[in-house]
């Protein structure tokens, strides 16, 4: 598939760091086992009259608040730590057959394809996986909604596609 370069301009904003990070600390396998721990021995000792069982569930229910409140914790951190500021220029973008190319305050750096390990869209961001928690997010409103599919496909095509 030849495509034409998707040239656009984005801007990450603080919201998108926190949504981010409380996505990902949902969609966790163990975030899901720990805030279901609570409700699932909670019905279980209820079922089968274990009072001890019972009791342990309930005491686990706070990890419903505490996991999201973890992720959300941690995108806020991310988006306002010290030095964060960097993350919050605009960039332009430039996808490509070859690769990613990036323009940000005068700085211009290219990335081939084969650099990145993964991709996948988290609520309405992109991730670009350099590693399997690495990556660089791109929000999905810079994204030219006349090229979506074209982008995504693009992405696809060259990088695998993370679920």
């Amino acid at each position: 598939m030849t495509v034409e370069p998707i040239t656009f301009t984005s801007k990450l904003e603080r919201a998108d760091f926190l949504t981010v990070a409380t996505v990902l600390a949902l969609r966790n396998p163990l975030s899901l086992t720990a805030m279901a721990s609570g409700p699932v021995l909670w019905l279980a000792g209820t079922i089968a009259g274990g009072t001890m069982v019972r009791d342990f569930g309930l005491s686990l229910m706070f990890l419903i608040i505490a996991v999201p409140a973890a992720g959300v914790l941690a995108g806020t951190y991310a988006a306002y730590r010290p030095g964060a500021a960097e993350f919050f220029v605009p960039v332009e973008w430039e996808f490509s057959e070859a690769g990613v190319r990036i323009r940000q305050q005068g700085e211009d750096a290219f990335a081939e394809w084969g650099e990145f390990a993964g991709w996948r869209k988290v609520a309405t961001c992109y991730l670009l996986h350099t590693a399997a928690r690495k990556y660089v997010v791109l929000p999905g409103s810079g994204v030219p909604s006349a090229r979506r599919d074209e982008f995504e496909a693009l992405l696809t095509e060259r990088v695998d596609l993370i679920r």
